[in-house]
């Protein structure tokens, strides 16, 4: 009969290496943003299916322990951010900006985002984020985000976001995607306009006393 011998030594030393591993790996970088994102975007590559790009796109979460505020009772204001992170990624991954964007060493970096938070996420709630694009320019896209409870539909946060492309220009992006010479945005919404507008004094503020680099 086989017989399994086992180097107690040896195994407790392998043991203690792989959970030292282990440690330094969440330590040292966001181990369950990375596993989270991987698994979205298998999960989107095998099963969901390519939108158009003025398509709003679905994604589902629930608040869980690692959401949780100090105060242990709510998601805490920057997993609401978190959330919306994971599904921009997923959204562009659905209308092919991803693709077309690592195909020329480009990038797409957040520069701005506006956030209302209308009501607390209690712990093991379930939601869904809407995201899709209400306006493009010449450089950037503009996103919304919104946050809604399950249970009863309401809108839990609404966001809006700047994204600006690197190395190509967002008007390069659509007409790979559409096939358009000259694809023609959305009409910007009213409360996008006025975001629009804080931001650009912000910008004048601050480039008016000091130099520092923006966006």
């Amino acid at each position: 009969m086989f017989k399994l011998e086992i180097d107690l030594d040896q195994f407790n030393l392998y043991a203690i290496i792989t959970l030292s591993i282990i440690l330094g790996l969440f330590n040292l970088f966001d181990v369950h943003y990375f596993l989270r994102i991987s698994y979205n975007l298998w999960f989107c590559a095998i099963y969901e299916e390519p939108i158009n790009i003025l398509d709003t796109s679905l994604t589902y979460g629930i608040c869980t322990t690692n959401d949780l505020d100090t105060v242990f009772r709510h998601m805490n204001n920057a997993r609401f951010l978190r959330e919306m992170d994971f599904a921009r990624i997923l959204f562009y991954s659905r209308i092919g900006v991803t693709r077309i964007v690592r195909n020329v060493g480009g990038d797409v970096l957040q520069t701005a985002c506006n956030v209302r938070y209308r009501r607390p996420i209690p712990l093991f709630t379930s939601f869904k984020i809407t995201t899709k694009i209400i306006y493009w320019d010449e450089q950037s896209f503009y996103l919304e985000h919104q946050m809604i409870n399950l249970r009863d539909g309401f809108v839990l946060a609404v966001c809006m976001s700047q994204q600006k492309f690197l190395v190509v220009n967002a008007r390069q992006v659509l007409r790979e995607l559409l096939k358009e010479n000259e694809p023609k945005s959305p009409n910007p919404p009213e409360e996008l306009l006025a975001w629009l507008e804080s931001i650009r004094i912000s910008s004048d503020k601050l480039r008016s006393v000091e130099n520092v680099f923006t966006f």
